[in-house]
Parts: C-alpha cells; sequence; structure tokens
C-alpha cells in the first residue's frame, strides 16, 4: 500500500473556502481500500482541515479491481493476478479552510524566506487485506463420489489435497490501516495568483485574542498596560455582543452596543492609548493623538444615529429623537471598526508587554 496527494488546487465553484487535491492510492491485488483520512496541517504541524471518505469495497467493480474483487468474492475464476501486482486508484478530496485556518495559513507563509507555502498532507487507508488467492486453489476430484464430481481445495506442496481450507488460512480478511505523510509545496507566485483569490484571502476578517491580554494580570507590568488590557478584555465582550446582534439583524443594537465599546477608551484612557500607538510604532504624541480623535468621532457617528436633531414643527427649538435613523451598512462599518480597532490595540499591547521592550509610560 501507498499513497499521495497530486493536483492540489485552490476549489473555484464553492462557496466555503477549500482545497482540491487528488488522493492517489497505490495497493497490492490482494488489499481493498475502505476509508480514505486525509489531514492538512501547516508548515509548523498546526492541523488546518481534515477531509475524509467513505470507500464502498462493492463500488470497486467499476475500477481497475474489478477481476480481483469479483474473483474473491464469488470465486468464479482461477486466473487471478498474482498479489504482488498493483493496481492505482485516485480520490477526488475536498479541504474546507475555516477563516481563522487562513488566517494562520498565510502568517505561516509571511514567515517562509520565500513566501512558500507548504503544507503537510497526513495520510491514513483503512483497508481489508486477502489472505488466500484463488491461483493457490486447484479442482480435485471427491474421494468416493466419482470422477466427473470436484472440489476447490487448498493445493499447497507436500500436502494432501483433500484437506480443509480454514486449516491453511486462519482468517480470510485482515483489517489494517496504512499511515504516511507526504509534502507539497506552491511557490509564492502560485499562491498568490492562483490559491489567495479562490480561497477569498482578505475577504474574511478574523477576530484574534492574543494570549498574553490574559497573563498580563500574572506579570510584572506597568498599572497602566493592566487598565488597557482591562478595556480591551471588556472590548472582546462588546464585540462578542455586536456580531451575535449583526447575525440577527438587529442593526440598531450592534450600533447601540459600539457607543459602549467606543466608550471604553475615551478620556481616561486616551493619554495611555497614545502613548501605545507611539512607544508600539515611533511615531510622534501628535500623530498618535490623531488616531484617538478617530476613535472620538466614531463614536459622535454611532451616537448621531441614536440620537438626531429634527426641528419643531412650531418652529421652536431643534428636540432629539432617540430613533436609529441608520442602516445595514452602518451596523457593518460600526462592527468592522470596533474589530479592526480591537485586533489593533490587542496585537500592539501583547507586543509592547513582551520582555525586554518598551512599555506604555
Amino acid at each position: 500500500m501507498e499513497a499521495k496527494i497530486n493536483s492540489l488546487r485552490a476549489l473555484t465553484d464553492s462557496v466555503v473556502p477549500a482545497l482540491n487535491f487528488k488522493a492517489e492510492i497505490t495497493a497490492l491485488n490482494n488489499e481493498i481500500p475502505l476509508n480514505l483520512r486525509v489531514a492538512v496541517y501547516s508548515e509548523n504541524n498546526k492541523l488546518l482541515s481534515v477531509s475524509n471518505q467513505i470507500l464502498d469495497p462493492m463500488l470497486l467493480i467499476l475500477n481497475p479491481m474489478q477481476d480481483q474483487v469479483l474473483s474473491v468474492f464469488k470465486a468464479t475464476t482461477l486466473q487471478t493476478p498474482q498479489p504482488n501486482e498493483t493496481k492505482s486508484f485516485q480520490y477526488n478530496m475536498i479541504a474546507e479552510l475555516v477563516p481563522i485556518a487562513l488566517d494562520y495559513l498565510e502568517k505561516v507563509r509571511m514567515e517562509n524566506r520565500k513566501r512558500d507555502v507548504v503544507l503537510n498532507f497526513h495520510i491514513s487507508v483503512d483497508y481489508l487485506q486477502v489472505q488466500i488467492w484463488l491461483a493457490n486453489l486447484a479442482r480435485y476430484p471427491i474421494s468416493g463420489i466419482g470422477p466427473t464430481q470436484n472440489a476447490i481445495v487448498m493445493a499447497p506442496s507436500g500436502r494432501d489435497p483433500n484437506i480443509n481450507l480454514l486449516e491453511q488460512v486462519n482468517e480470510l480478511l485482515v483489517l489494517k490501516r496504512y499511515l504516511v505523510k507526504y509534502s507539497s509545496l506552491i511557490p509564492a507566485s502560485d499562491w498568490i495568483s492562483d490559491f489567495s483569490p479562490n480561497l477569498g484571502l482578505g475577504k474574511h476578517l478574523v477576530v484574534e485574542v492574543p494570549q498574553i491580554l490574559q497573563e498580563i494580570n500574572a506579570t510584572s507590568v506597568s498599572s497602566d498596560i493592566k487598565v488597557l488590557a482591562d478595556r480591551i478584555n471588556g472590548a472582546e465582550r462588546i464585540i462578542h455582543e455586536m456580531e451575535d446582534n449583526l447575525m440577527k439583524g438587529e442593526w440598531d443594537l450592534v450600533v447601540e452596543d459600539s457607543r459602549k465599546f467606543w466608550e471604553l477608551f475615551k478620556e481616561d484612557v486616551k493619554g495611555k492609548i497614545k502613548d501605545l500607538i507611539a512607544n508600539s510604532t515611533g511615531i510622534s504624541q501628535d500623530y498618535a493623538g490623531k488616531f484617538t480623535q478617530a476613535l472620538d468621532n466614531l463614536h459622535e457617528y454611532a451616537s448621531s444615529l441614536h440620537h438626531s436633531t429634527e426641528k419643531n414643527k412650531d418652529g421652536g427649538p431643534k428636540v432629539i429623537s432617540n430613533v436609529y435613523t441608520g442602516g445595514k451598512e452602518d451596523a457593518y462599518l460600526v462592527f468592522l471598526m470596533a474589530v479592526s480597532i480591537y485586533n489593533l490595540l490587542s496585537s500592539k499591547l501583547s507586543k509592547i508587554s513582551r520582555p525586554n521592550s518598551g512599555e506604555v509610560k
């Protein structure tokens, strides 16, 4: 039994990002594949996807193993192939890639010196091994009945042909498993031109929660960093609320939740955020201040969608309406902006909190 992967490509006719490839199995004539499992791993051996395919033995009569299967199960001929001869089969496999797997795969690619993608395939094949061959059977007259009555029996050399078949074979069929690892390299040029567009890279937004934020309280960092970590952890909870309402189509609740998100980064931590941006990027405090000003502007925009002003019908002063005046597109805007800000702040805080890195002053 041997197995390998070929014809690797990105699936083009699917709404779900997926890899499409052929799993080629080369089996001896006395081996019948039953189940094929292929696990796809990244270059650093992190699991990305698993693809399974059940191989119905009765369907093998449609492929090159037809004669062997028929001869094993029906015993219709003595002209069978020899056990050491092989047959090859190809199975079409699909491995779905969820957005977080795609994001991780791209990160690993950027660490590759040539920006190539290396995929490791762990192939597992469950198969039946036939222990008896019809080529080892022969026809012999049945003693005491007559020369025209024959029986098919095992005929090993030096043995009486009139023996019990099961005496020579303890198990007619044995279930076995074949395991092998196979690697495939996708050059950077092929990945960019043929894989990335079809896998939708850049079309999926992945919310990443750096582990460092969950460990900051146990580390010797400044109180300012711990304050920011608490705010960012609070922001994560709000993002999940926003996402739930987004899935339900509650556009007004998404925008309302976003106001709570922006309020986490108001005046009392604005200076800490400016320090974080300046220390992690090297830009000046003035330019970092433009970032915090953008947060204020987003908060004002989200608030205005719930507190629009209208003229009094009698010509008096304007009144404030508490009715949501935005739409679906506004809900998506504030959600995506919130996720982007969360990713940016959490990633920068993670980097600056590492040993030997600059801290927020």
